[in-house]
């Protein structure tokens, strides 16, 4: 049998993030992917890549749209075609990822140092993707980007771990799988809670959003 232990971090869950907090949550990601790097994977795992998203649209497009959530048949569609359009037919680097960072996955503890829990769903993936899980959790503020938390939160990563050419290519792309992967991902599982249907919506006008405002994101894409 295969057991895991873990340890108990006293503190506080991060309710919301200043500036200075996403700037520490880039630090401990890009430390996490550094040191992790090579580590290899020993158990099979559940993941969340672009073609996983890609197959469960086909084979989940049915069910959401039996299901109670808003437009849910323009939702489907858009989202659709949308990730079909898509191409991560690259070499982006690989290293274990969290997939969940997210504030109530962060504990601030009494010195004010952040904490990642909330492991179960760490796999070897695509690095890129899992920069984007902080960025849309916690860096939007009513599903538009707040540019200077987003700032912050690269400043932070990149002081550890710098973004390849490639990576810096496919950012604006993979920010955009991210959002659509969390809107369809929610009704997907979760088909008639009040959350799937609150972060569906939520992820899917931010989507439509930041596809609108491109612009936007031309002066900190030229930094990285």
């Amino acid at each position: 049998k295969q057991y895991a232990l873990f340890t108990y971090i006293p503190g506080e869950i991060l309710s919301s993030a200043t500036e200075e907090q996403l700037h520490d949550v880039g630090v401990l990601l890009g430390r996490m992917h550094v040191i992790l790097q090579d580590l290899k994977q020993s158990v099979p795992k559940q993941t969340w890549e672009y073609n996983d998203i890609v197959s469960f649209v086909d084979e989940y497009a049915g069910s959401v749209m039996n299901r109670n959530f808003p437009n849910v048949n323009e939702f489907v569609s858009y989202i659709r075609n949308e990730i079909s359009q898509m191409n991560f037919d690259v070499e982006l680097p690989i290293g274990t990822t969290h997939q969940d960072v997210k504030p109530e996955n962060i504990i601030v503890d009494s010195d004010g140092q952040l904490h990642f829990i909330d492991f179960n769903n760490c796999y070897r993936g695509i690095l890129l993707f899992d920069v984007m899980t902080p960025l849309i959790w916690m860096a939007f503020n009513n599903g538009i980007p707040q540019v200077n938390l987003i700032t912050s939160f690269l400043k932070g990563y990149q002081s550890i771990r710098s973004f390849t050419d490639s990576e810096k290519k496919y950012f604006f792309d993979a920010l955009r799988f991210r959002l659509l992967r969390e809107a369809f991902v929610w009704p997907m599982r979760w088909f008639d809670g009040e959350l799937a249907v609150k972060y569906g919506v939520q992820f899917f006008e931010s989507y439509k959003y930041v596809v609108a405002n491109k612009m936007l994101f031309t002066d900190f894409l030229k930094e990285l």
